[in-house]
């Protein structure tokens, strides 16, 4: 092996016997005494070599005949390292393969001749290795072998060749290895121990680098925060970071995630570094990291940090720059401080002296389009005015904020004169977005016309390079059906039919999605229809919401023959079978739905949470707990984490199965698991408690609920404000750049203003206090409700209604009845001087089903529960309230009056109103009527006598809390109604009999009475 190093082969040296010995070492003294080596000289001075050998005047012992024995046997193998070792470098520098240099070494090593090589050739060969042609893997290993073998021999390995090893470590992905060297280093002090600085950094920037090279193998936040503790540790070293290590920490802090714990981690951090050193002269920081952070806190949001380090910069006289400055005063602005705003634009030209450029003019109009509640007009046409005189030219940027804000408005006629100027007199073509707000601002005003003169010129336009034509009609169609402009909808998808607009299947998904979720099949197929009318095929996601129209109108037979249908194009997903078993859960169709469980499984189609959602909700109707938690479990097996829904139709199911400790605990379970408890969740939990009789649980909850709504917001709009590119760090130089608000705006998404909580919270609560007597603790909750802006809807508002009537206040529910039943005469939306406690109540506008807990799939938000329009009728609940109220005060002619009235307008009554009003007649003494249409309208059916004319009244049979299959239909001849009844009949004993009984005694007789009066009219009409 290792032929080429030698002109004659390498023979085995054979150990010499004890003969060979004695005539060896006159040799060798003799060699030593003509020709001394290193040798000679390290051995003793004592020594005396003569030709025969070893002076008499020396006394040798045998051990050091032995040593010079062996010292005299290994000069071949010391000779033969070196020459290896010579080799090996040799071929290093030339930059020969790496691979014939470590044959070399390991030649010496199987020689065992490592102890021949200084300390200075391994740090030479470390040194190669690491600039060779190998890979980093490869170099690494030689390095780690060398470094073994110094360490074996004794040798000290140095800093520079443990920095070799670093870099390597870093490179090759072996993290933890490198930051251990990282801490010998620093425990030896040798991670600072030069003058230079660039030397000095090396550790420090090797460690960077490889953070942000394995940044996926870490995870973002990782290494952000790794990176942070290296700079931090830098610093504390009182090492001066060059520009580069400083940009190389901020693209690691950029590109973790920008969630508010990751934000106030950073800000955590670089408030010791740079906050709490501003009296600090002995330790001066490169101005790039004041600036950097800046724009780092203005990107994520958080602009009263941003300010707070540019405090510190002018306290310092840090020179401050053009583009951070703007940044600083855009995110301060749009976060609603437009003083401050306009006071950093002053100081940046006065103090600073740096003039504004177009993307700071862009920021304050930008700032002024968006302040809250509604748009400064005037502040931001006096910054376009500003960007005019000073030279500089508007462009897209400008005009289309300027348009945007007031086609909100409404402001035809400054859009048309901004969009003249725009397009005529700068030659500016519009963008997509510029359209949409156009087509929104006609949409508003009514004015299809402009509609229609607007997309013919799109649509030459499209000839001339402007915007695809396509790309905007389709931004423009979501729009219009998201801002629920229905009929314009329609009538820009019939212009984009009729001229030959290039129409997509994407392009009817908003319509088909608005349609399915109402569950309004004929509409849902009017669009389908329309599609097949533009030689569009229906896709899978077309047939997905056919079905979910079905399934979520309850229409078994639709839901089928859909599902039937697709299957003949497509494999049925998981959607197609979820959407099955959504609609038999809702009509309660057990075999069908453990027959389509069945099939799906079969057919190997995996299911989802939503499947094990249906599932549970299904058993969970059933109060079958034992189910519900076998599928909870099922999933965790099958890897599928639960969401929102199914921990919380699991609570619910506990809490009806008076299990409240298990109920109660769900939420623990819940956050522990990652999972965020919605709106319906804390409803539930909160009326379980209720119902449970565990009246302070449910306060404290309800006081979690509102502050982890309120921290939510606070981060929610940390969010708005944070850059849509968060990670690159090249914003602000030529535009601004959108925000997550600006393209929520942009896409018509909703956005919150305030804390999102429902009065599905608070009404369970309020009305305990009612019940307890407590009407005070009531009105306060109330008004703590709607101090929170809470929206009132109709439970709440019915419930503040049974609270006045409680306490005998039935002139105030008088005026909420009729503030409701004739709110289009209303001209107020709140009604005012109600009572010390509660000065105003709003009229209701929408209403709720917070117990819905059947979900097909994630767009049906548990959160969006106040969605649901008020109906065209007023609230049978309001209306049984305010009888009970008329009761109370014995106003028998104003209950008849009204239940005249709300005849004549086709009031749809339920079985609570006519139980009332029933009641009302009997206690009035008009038992002849009474008996009457309690026979009429509540016993016929019942007692099996079939109606001659169905009454156009019909009864509707109102279930006051969930949907439960096991709920009988309780005779809608209530118990209350049964007792006066019985005592006008004077039926004896009635005061003891059970409910039943009663029931049937009464019915009795009301049924004898009105045979009895049926005979007589008879009789009288025949004489």
């Amino acid at each position: 092996m290792n032929h080429f190093l030698c002109n004659t082969p390498l023979r085995p040296i054979k150990k010499p016997t004890k003969n060979k010995v004695d005539s060896t070492s006159k040799a060798f003294f003799a060699h030593l005494k003509s020709k001394p080596s290193s040798l000679t000289r390290s051995l003793s001075p004592k020594l005396n070599l003569t030709s025969k050998g070893i002076s008499s005047t020396s006394i040798l012992l045998d051990k050091d005949y032995n040593t010079i024995l062996s010292a005299a046997l290994d000069q071949p193998k010391f000779s033969i390292a070196q020459s290896l070792v010579e080799k090996a470098i040799k071929l290093l520098r030339k930059g020969s393969s790496p691979e014939l240099a470590w044959e070399c070494y390991r030649d010496l090593t199987h020689r065992s001749a490592q102890k021949y090589i200084s300390r200075e050739q391994y740090k030479q060969l470390i040194k190669l290795f690491n600039h060779s042609k190998s890979s980093n893997e490869q170099a690494l290993e030689y390095i780690l072998t060398l470094v073994e073998d110094m360490k074996q021999l004794g040798y000290q390995v140095g800093r520079k060749e443990k920095l070799l090893m670093m870099r390597l470590l870093g490179q090759t992905g072996k993290i933890e290895a490198m930051e251990s060297i990282f801490e010998d280093l620093n425990k030896d002090q040798l991670l600072v121990m030069t003058t230079d600085l660039a030397t000095a950094q090396k550790p420090f920037n090797t460690m960077l680098t490889s953070y942000q090279l394995h940044i996926k193998k870490l995870g973002a936040n990782v290494a952000a925060k790794k990176s942070m503790n290296v700079y931090g540790e830098m610093l504390d070293f009182n090492l001066q970071p060059a520009e580069s290590t400083t940009r190389l920490l901020m693209e690691n802090i950029r590109s973790a995630d920008y969630s508010d714990d990751m934000v106030e981690n950073v800000w955590n951090w670089v408030w010791t570094k740079i906050g709490m050193n501003v009296g600090d002269k002995t330790k001066e920081l490169n101005p790039m990291i004041y600036k950097e952070m800046v724009m780092y806190f203005a990107s994520a949001g958080r602009p009263e940090y941003a300010i707070e380090i540019n405090d510190i910069m002018v306290k310092k006289k840090i020179p401050r720059t053009l583009r951070m400055m703007t940044a600083l005063i855009h995110k301060v602005g749009r976060a609603g401080n437009i003083e401050r705003s306009m006071a950093l634009f002053n100081e940046m030209i006065d103090v600073d002296g740096l003039q504004p450029n177009l993307v700071t003019f862009n920021a304050l109009i930008d700032v002024y389009a968006h302040k809250k509640p509604v748009a400064d007009v005037e502040g931001a046409h006096k910054m376009y005015d500003m960007l005019n005189a000073s030279g500089l030219k508007p462009d897209s940027v400008t005009f289309g904020t300027l348009i945007d804000m007031h086609a909100k408005n409404g402001d035809l006629v400054n859009v048309q004169k901004l969009y003249k100027s725009m397009v005529k007199e700068r030659d500016i073509k519009p963008s997509p977005h510029t359209f949409s707000s156009l087509i929104e601002c006609f949409t508003k005003l009514h004015d299809n016309e402009s509609v229609m003169e607007l997309l013919v010129l799109l649509k030459k336009w499209a000839l001339f390079g402007a915007p695809k034509a396509r790309e905007v009609y389709n931004l423009m169609f979501k729009g219009l059906v998201q801002e629920d402009y229905i009929p314009e909808a329609i009538k820009l998808l019939d212009y984009m039919t009729k001229n030959l607009i290039h129409l997509e299947p994407r392009t009817f998904t908003p319509l088909l999605s608005y349609y399915a979720k109402r569950g309004d099949t004929v509409n849902t197929h009017k669009v389908a229809s329309m599609m097949s009318q533009a030689n569009i095929k229906p896709n899978s996601y077309t047939y997905a919401a056919l079905m979910e129209s079905y399934a979520k109108a309850g229409d078994i037979e639709g839901t089928e023959n859909i599902f039937n249908l697709s299957k003949t194009k497509y494999r049925p997903n998981t959607y197609a079978y979820n959407a099955l078993l959504y609609v038999y859960t809702k009509q309660n169709e057990m075999e069908k739905v453990l027959d389509t469980y069945k099939r799906m499984s079969k057919a190997y189609v995996p299911a989802n949470e939503f499947t094990y959602g249906i599932l549970m909700n299904f058993y969970s109707r059933r109060k079958d707990v034992k189910a519900v938690e076998a599928l909870m479990n099922t999933m965790q097996t099958n890897n599928i984490t639960p969401k929102t829904v199914c921990w919380t139709i699991l609570m619910q199911s506990y809490f009806e199965s008076g299990r409240s400790e298990d109920g109660r605990n769900i939420l623990k379970r819940m956050i522990d698991a990652g999972v965020e408890p919605s709106l319906v969740s804390w409803g539930v939990l909160i009326k379980g408690c209720i119902d449970s009789k565990e009246l302070k649980f449910a306060e404290s909850v309800l006081q979690e609920a509102i502050e982890r709504a309120e921290t939510t917001y606070k981060v929610e709009q940390h969010m708005m404000l944070r850059d849509k590119d968060f990670i690159t760090n090249r914003s602000y130089e030529k535009t601004i750049p959108d925000t997550i608000e600006d393209i929520l705006n942009k896409n018509r998404k909703p956005i919150k203003k305030g804390p999102m909580l429902s009065p599905h919270l608070f009404t369970p609560i309020i009305e305990a206090y009612i019940d307890n007597i407590d009407f005070d603790k009531a009105k306060e909750l109330a008004s703590n409700m709607l101090n929170l802006s809470v929206p009132v809807s109709i439970p709440a508002y019915t419930v503040l209604m049974k609270l006045f009537n409680s306490e005998s206040r039935f002139d105030v529910v008088e005026r909420l009845w009729n503030a409701l039943h004739r709110r289009d005469e209303f001209k107020d939306t709140v009604i005012e001087g109600v009572d010390a406690l509660l000065p105003k109540i709003p009229l209701p506008k929408q209403s709720y089903d917070y117990s819905n807990l059947l979900v097909l799939d994630n767009t049906d938000d548990e959160n969006s529960i106040d969605a649901d329009p008020l109906q065209e009728q007023t609230s049978s609940f309001a209306l049984s309230i305010y009888l009970d109220s008329l009761m109370n005060q014995n106003r028998y002619d104003k209950i008849e009056a009204l239940w005249n009235e709300l005849t004549q307008e086709n009031y749809r009554f339920d079985e609570q109103n006519w139980n009332r009003y029933i009641y009302s007649l009997v206690e009035n003494n008009e038992l002849d009527k009474a008996c009457k249409i309690a026979y009429k309208e509540l016993l016929e059916e019942q007692i099996g006598v079939e109606k001659s004319k169905q009454s156009k009244n019909q009864i509707i049979k109102t279930i006051r809390k969930r949907d439960d299959i096991y709920i009988t239909n309780e005779h809608p001849l209530h118990t209350r109604t049964c007792i006066i009844f019985a005592h006008a009949f004077q039926i004896t004993g009635a005061d003891y009999m059970e409910d039943q009984r009663l029931r049937t005694a009464v019915i009795k007789k009301i049924e004898n009475y009105v045979q009895e009066q049926q005979r007589k009219d008879s009789l009288t009409k025949e004489k």
